[in-house]
C-alpha cells in the first residue's frame, strides 16, 4: 500500500477548510457493520500515516468506539458458546 495516499485525504480537507477525521468518525455511528469496519480501517491509516495529529478529543472518540466494538466481540462469543 502507498502510504503517501493519505495525503490526498489531508489536501482535500485542507482546500474544505474542514477537519480530516470529521467525516470519517461520523461515519462510525451507522448502522451498517460494512461501512464502519471501513470506516475504522481508514482512521487507523490516516492516524498511523499522516503527519498531521489527530486532536485528543477525536482520538478519545475513536479509541472508546474501538473497545466498545471489541467488548460487543466478546459479548457475543460469551453468549455463542453458552
Amino acid at each position: 500500500e502507498d502510504r503517501s495516499r493519505v495525503e490526498i485525504f489531508r489536501e482535500h480537507s485542507n482546500r474544505k477548510r474542514e477537519s480530516v477525521w470529521g467525516p470519517f468518525l461520523n461515519l462510525l455511528n451507522r448502522q451498517d457493520g460494512f461501512i464502519m469496519n471501513m470506516t475504522s480501517r481508514i482512521i487507523a491509516k490516516l492516524a498511523c500515516w499522516s503527519h498531521e495529529l489527530m486532536e485528543k478529543t477525536d482520538l478519545q472518540f475513536y479509541l472508546t468506539w474501538l473497545k466498545d466494538q471489541l467488548q460487543l466481540s466478546v459479548r457475543r462469543l460469551t453468549h455463542s458458546h453458552c
